[in-house]
């Protein structure tokens, strides 16, 4: 869903809606829209695909990196926080590199992000 790289919150819900656009279809590297949006910190669009599109919060790319293991390395403590509650995120999914949200939260000093997550 191109939408989703762009933020545009009202074109994803049509989609979503009306033309029953599947959320958890993924592009190149395996990005879905939900990890796009996590990535770019596109809080509307993520609960959208949550809420409306039933998105997988745990399928991953390629690399086997979540939405939130992406938004944790951002230090995006919001886009965590949505995650996490929304979502009901695996917070010991780790990628191909054993790496967890909280070692990616913990690793550049984001307390903020540790502190959503925990």
């Amino acid at each position: 869903m191109a939408a989703a790289h762009e933020d545009y919150v009202d074109i994803c819900c049509l989609l979503l809606i009306e033309g029953k656009a599947d959320a958890n279809e993924a592009g190149i590297h395996g990005l879905t829209p939900l990890l796009i949006a996590a990535h770019n910190r596109y809080l509307a669009v993520c609960r959208l695909l949550l809420l409306v599109g039933k998105a997988n919060v745990n399928q991953t790319k390629n690399n086997g990196a979540t939405p939130l293991l992406l938004a944790a390395q951002k230090g995006f403590a919001d886009m965590c926080r949505m995650l996490l509650v929304d979502g009901k995120a695996d917070t010991n999914k780790a990628d191909q590199d054993g790496v967890t949200p909280l070692h990616a939260a913990c690793y550049d000093g984001r307390g903020r992000v540790s502190a959503a997550s925990g």
